[in-house]
């Protein structure tokens, strides 16, 4: 215990350079467990999301982009598909759920589709019901929370500026959080969102009646953003489908998992970078600590050989300094692994980043223990060389000079 009262009593005595030494060591730490705690939770977003599509059918351009605007509804479509043709690949797949995109409420997507896209990401009714006819909606977790959104109540669709204030939405359900893209999305039927864009050209054509008969007519006439197939027939089309569709029709089909793991595979550049960078700061922290620790051991050499002469032997002034090492790495791995966290949740509360995924700071990886018990060995190889120093130390010598 006297040996930490002197340890700690020095550390104070010098607290200004002591708390450089642990702030630069924590700094290159957060950024270490920044990344370790954002990567595992990013890739939990994308893979959950993409769980259990084979592919995405829309309009030609990037496949890239026709993932990330039909599955995590993050960028622009790529544009609309005729429904008839979309039937054709729906009839070759055992599975298949149509989108239409373009509107929004209050900057949450407005998406009509089918009662099949919340089944398949398993969202479960928290209040009222799924819609049964047109111009009624479903509304995510996350977007009845944020704008105290209730049964009954009416919202307006629109886009680039424009508002459909004549044909409002009426909300017939609330679904429970489930942590996927469908807690921040608005889900009506197909055909509202027809019925809301084809009032405004409804004039323009040749009036038609609803029979039975002219159903085909109408699908000639309609347009989808995009197909998600979830299952297919057999094996042979995910890899037969994709080439049939992007060479003999105008529509594109890309695949969720080369997409997603293609954009993995360009973030893991940056981040390798990062994580070079955060280690250079960890291995120049490691070296103020040492010149800390050497620095300190030419001014106590006299207090360190007046302990020897008191009775302190030679391993306990070796312990001494390998301990005051050990406590410098071990607060700054301490705090470091705090600031990660802290920077964790800082970055996941973002609004740009908290509207299209969920990203905390309040969860612990295995990882991190590594990091703490990392800081014994390293604590004392950083100490060692001074430590000896000290344990050689001639205290008759020093004592007379």
């Amino acid at each position: 215990m006297n040996v930490l009262i002197i340890i700690f009593a020095y550390l104070q005595k010098r607290w200004l350079h002591t708390l450089l030494s642990i702030i630069l060591l924590a700094f290159g730490v957060a950024v270490i467990v920044f990344l370790l705690l954002i990567q595992p939770q990013m890739e939990q977003h994308f893979w959950k999301n993409t769980q259990g599509i084979k592919m995405v059918v829309g309009a030609k351009g990037s496949p890239l982009q026709l993932v990330l605007s039909n599955i995590y509804h993050t960028a622009n479509p790529t544009g609309n598909i005729a429904l008839s043709e979309a039937k054709k690949i729906q009839n070759k797949v055992q599975k298949s759920i149509p989108l239409v995109l373009g509107d929004n409420f209050e900057g949450y997507k407005i998406v009509g589709t089918t009662i099949d896209y919340p089944q398949h990401y398993q969202a479960k009714i928290k209040n009222g019901r799924l819609w049964e006819k047109s111009l009624e909606a479903v509304v995510g977790a996350d977007v009845a929370k944020n704008l105290s959104l209730k049964i009954g109540q009416k919202i307006v669709g629109g886009h680039g500026g424009h508002k459909h204030e004549d044909k409002k939405y009426t909300i017939v359900g609330i679904l429970n959080p489930n942590y996927s893209v469908v807690d921040k999305l608005v889900l009506t039927d197909l055909k509202s969102i027809w019925e809301i864009h084809e009032e405004n050209n409804q004039n323009k054509n040749e009036t038609h009646t609803h029979a039975e008969g002219e159903e085909h007519h109408e699908d000639e006439n309609r347009e989808i953003t995009a197909l998600l197939i979830t299952k297919l027939k057999n094996q042979m089309q995910a890899l037969n489908l994709p080439r049939f569709i992007n060479k003999e029709t105008n529509m594109m089909a890309a695949q969720p998992v080369i997409e997603i793991q293609t954009l993995f595979d360009s973030l893991g550049i940056g981040e390798k970078v990062l994580q070079i960078l955060a280690w250079v700061i960890v291995m120049m922290a490691i070296l103020s600590i040492f010149i800390a620790l050497f620095d300190s051991l030419k001014n106590r050499k006299y207090d360190l050989a007046l302990m020897r002469s008191l009775g302190a032997s030679k391993q306990q002034i070796f312990m001494q300094v390998v301990l005051q090492g050990f406590i410098l790495v071990f607060f700054g791995n301490i705090l470091g692994i705090l600031l990660g966290h802290l920077l964790t949740e800082w970055v996941g509360s973002l609004s740009q980043i908290s509207e299209q995924m969920y990203i905390t700071g309040f969860f612990w990886i295995n990882t991190e223990l590594y990091i703490i018990l990392f800081s014994i060995p390293l604590a004392m190889l950083t100490a060692f060389i001074p430590a000896y120093q000290a344990y050689q130390t001639q205290t008759a010598k020093v004592l007379s000079a």
